[in-house]
């Protein structure tokens, strides 16, 4: 990136991180409504605090390593005019080399149809481009009539310079990204589309890196639709594309392919372009449900957005289930047929 990208991160985001540390909430996305201020107390307090203590056996393989690690974790929740602000941290002991002490904050305030979120914060976009992964910036998710829009900017990748006395500790550049979502809502019918887009900074660490490890470019953009019919029936869709550049460092292809789709992605001789979709259609009576899953994932499919996505397989899957007794027992059954491997081109 360039080094105004590098300026936001070190001086922007470490101002947004003062001013969220005293409203904050760890790892996930607490949201304050703010608009029943009139309707509950003025003032309310309630906190708790947890410890815990882990012993691992690493063997002669990492003698130089601490076997006890630590958590101190805890939350004060002050409610202010019917305004809920969680404080809470989490500590992690950075005794052991492959672990580093850190802290996460985040708020997020919401107001009738309006949510913002700052500091460490999730958004859901897309289960298969941008879900789970956590970033640092800011975000916003808005809901108007039929139409609704989410959207963020920030860190989803801290940088962690190269150090060969760590052992288990993988280096990395940091990543920046930013998402939205635009979609719409009538009755049983959904539809949205999704666009992701994160890069590394090159700049980010100051020592050699890895060969294996690589400042890269990605890009997903995607669909997603679901609707009823027939009054038992409801069928749901989504698809995504993704392009993956695995080095930026190196030459760019200069032909009018390769242009065209420049100012999206840093197109080289090692980019790929991948494919992903999942199709469900249910079967709705009663206390009775079927579903019939179809899914495929090409091998050349990456998002930064979900992290540990298993890549290059199809399935297709049967899910029962049924509730007896007025739903005091429920019966539900899961079957898969072979996943197929599709061979790597070498």
């Amino acid at each position: 990136m360039k080094k105004s990208t590098n300026l936001f991160k070190r001086q922007q985001l470490l101002i947004l991180a003062v001013i969220i540390i005293l409203t904050n909430s760890f790892s996930t996305s607490i949201a304050q409504d703010l608009s029943n201020i009139k309707k509950d107390n003025w003032f309310d307090l309630s906190g708790n605090i947890g410890f815990n203590l882990s012993f691992s056996d690493y063997g002669n393989n990492y003698a130089q390593q601490s076997p006890w690690s630590s958590v101190v974790s805890g939350g004060l929740n002050l409610k202010i005019a019917g305004v809920d602000i969680p404080l809470s941290f989490a500590y992690v002991d950075g005794k052991s080399s492959y672990m580093h002490p850190f802290t996460r904050y985040g708020l997020s305030p919401r107001y009738k149809d309006i949510t913002l979120h700052l500091g460490y914060r999730n958004i859901n976009l897309s289960s298969n481009i941008f879900s789970g992964k956590t970033f640092l910036g800011g975000g916003t998710e808005v809901n108007v009539g039929a139409f609704r829009f989410a959207g963020f900017y920030g860190e989803i990748e801290e940088a962690r310079s190269f150090d060969s006395t760590m052992q288990n500790y993988t280096p990395s550049y940091s990543r920046m990204g930013m998402g939205g979502k635009i979609g719409f809502t009538a009755g049983s019918f959904v539809l949205d589309f999704v666009l992701f887009k994160a890069k590394d900074d090159t700049t980010s660490v100051k020592t050699l890196m890895p060969q294996h490890i690589t400042p890269q470019d990605n890009l997903a953009a995607g669909i997603f639709s679901s609707f009823s019919f027939l009054s038992h029936f409801n069928f749901s869709t989504e698809w995504a594309v993704s392009g993956h550049t695995k080095d930026i460092r190196t030459e760019e292809i200069d032909n009018e392919s390769a242009r065209k789709y420049s100012s999206f992605l840093n197109v080289r001789s090692n980019s790929t372009m991948g494919f992903n979709t999942n199709n469900v259609l249910g079967f709705y009576y009663k206390t009775f449900g079927l579903q019939l899953n179809y899914r495929l994932i090409t091998q050349d499919y990456q998002s930064f957005g979900v992290p540990n996505m298993a890549t290059n397989n199809q399935s297709i899957s049967v899910n029962s289930n049924l509730s007896l007794l007025d739903s005091k027992l429920n019966l539900s059954g899961f079957f898969p047929d072979r996943m197929i491997i599709y061979p790597r081109n070498k």
